[in-house]
């Protein structure tokens, strides 16, 4: 046994002096060579030192591609820690290499499309979208819903252009599945310009469709309006004009008056979800209703915690986190305030003024 221990302890020092006189392992000042830094990955056990890698690979983007299969593994293998986050980070910095690897993760489930949208496909160029279009459509005609769901997530924060953003749009409101239909909506419509994708919205029976439809419309207008165009190129915005104020008042005050009309819907909805990407829409539904509507703290509060079944989850992380944030605001404001929920400001649309005390945010 002592002779198989010492031999097992020389084997062990071996590894290390040869890992120690790879040049620039010892400080993460350092460069590492990608190289050295899938080596490391692959042998090494020491959370600094992965981490060092993978912020060597990320700084050496496109050179970095021999690395997409081991930063694959590493988000393969627990996507919800945080070095697969720094994996799927340094894969968007690799670019088009990566894009197989990410339609392969994809469609695995919502912890990795809702990391790779989040991390990965938010950094690529808009000139990759016809190959990154290309490789998730396999999972764009999965059935169910759920599966098909992950692709639309993934897209959620890349750059479309409007003829891609019209036609994966207007795909997802032709489905049956009320998750598609809403889905595509929230995730993929922003960037289109088809005036049939707004009716076919506005038409659907759910009122946050109705709301979603509405908003839509109004943020297409002030986007593609040349006195906005003009206004969002001055380093200091001159005041609309009385006109197109009026015009944006009036539209703000009846997205206000759909939204809240919408948010008993969208808790109700809440509760009966399920499945998880059904309580990630609508969570996502929620906080966009609150850009134009307050939401009751006590009731929604409850609804999200109802509605988080799988401790330490992706998905109860997130619902924690909104729970979170509206508790904070409520106890701010008082027990009897409403609340609206962190939502980003859509370009040109400006949140309305309650007449009551303005809403914490």
């Amino acid at each position: 046994m002592i002779t198989l221990f010492a031999e097992n302890m020389k084997s062990s020092i071996a590894i290390l002096l040869s890992i120690l006189a790879t040049p620039g392992f010892l400080s993460a000042s350092d460069d590492l060579s990608v190289e050295t830094a899938i080596r490391i990955l692959e042998t090494s056990l020491t959370k600094r030192e992965r981490i060092t890698a993978v912020a060597a690979l990320r700084n050496a983007e496109e050179r970095a591609a021999p690395a997409t299969a081991v930063l694959g593994r590493i988000i393969a293998t627990d996507p919800t820690g945080d070095e697969a986050g720094y994996a799927s980070e340094a894969l968007g910095h690799i670019g088009k290499q990566s894009i197989p690897i990410i339609a392969a993760l994809v469609p695995n489930g919502f912890n990795y499309s809702y990391l790779c949208a989040t991390r990965t496909i938010k950094g690529f160029p808009r000139e990759l979208e016809a190959d990154l279009l290309a490789a998730l459509e396999p999972t764009f005609s999965l059935h169910p819903a759920s599966d098909r769901f992950n692709a639309i997530l993934a897209l959620r924060w890349f750059s479309l252009s409007p003829e891609a953003a019209n036609r994966l749009t207007q795909a997802q409101l032709e489905d049956r599945s009320y998750s598609s239909k809403l889905g595509g909506t929230l995730f993929l419509s922003q960037n289109g310009n088809d005036p049939s994708i707004l009716t076919s919205i506005e038409a659907h029976p759910f009122l946050c469709m109705k709301y979603l439809g509405a908003r839509l419309r109004e943020e297409w207008r002030r986007r593609d309006s040349p006195i906005h165009k003009q206004r969002r190129m001055m380093h200091v915005p001159r005041p609309l004009p009385a006109d197109e104020q009026t015009k944006c008042e009036a539209a703000d005050a009846e997205l206000a008056k759909l939204a809240a009309d919408a948010i008993p819907e969208a808790l109700e909805q809440l509760k009966r979800a399920h499945d998880t990407h059904e309580k990630y829409l609508w969570m996502e539904t929620l906080k966009a209703l609150s850009f134009h509507a307050t939401l009751p703290p006590s009731e929604t509060v409850g609804t999200l915690e109802r509605a988080s079944k799988e401790p330490g989850s992706l998905i109860d992380l997130l619902l924690a986190e909104f729970r979170s944030t509206l508790t904070t605001k409520s106890e701010q404001g008082g027990a009897d305030q409403p609340v609206a929920a962190p939502e980003s400001k859509p370009e040109g649309i400006q949140k309305p003024k309650p007449e009551s005390e303005p809403a914490l945010r």
